[in-house]
């Protein structure tokens, strides 16, 4: 006896929505599997290195975009008196 793993989706259950950047990703993500297995890896790779990039200069630096007045501020030496 051989176990149905077919799965159909019935009027009832919602279809799944993603966010834009997501399926974005996953369309480049089939696109380079149409390369081969060697273009997927590195697409993969190199999209998780941005957003872990991405992430760590959020938290050093803020929001982009946004402006932080009461932040570290760039302080010159006094100029020699003449």
């Amino acid at each position: 006896m051989s176990k149905d793993t077919h799965h159909t989706r019935t009027a009832d259950q919602p279809q799944l929505q993603l966010p834009e950047s997501v399926t974005i990703a996953v369309a480049e993500l089939a696109s380079a599997a149409r390369e081969g297995l060697l273009a997927l890896a590195v697409g993969t790779g190199l999209q998780v290195l941005q957003a872990m990039l991405e992430e760590d200069v959020t938290r050093l630096v803020g929001p982009k975009g946004r402006h932080n007045p009461s932040g570290p501020r760039c302080v010159t030496a006094p100029s020699p008196a003449r």
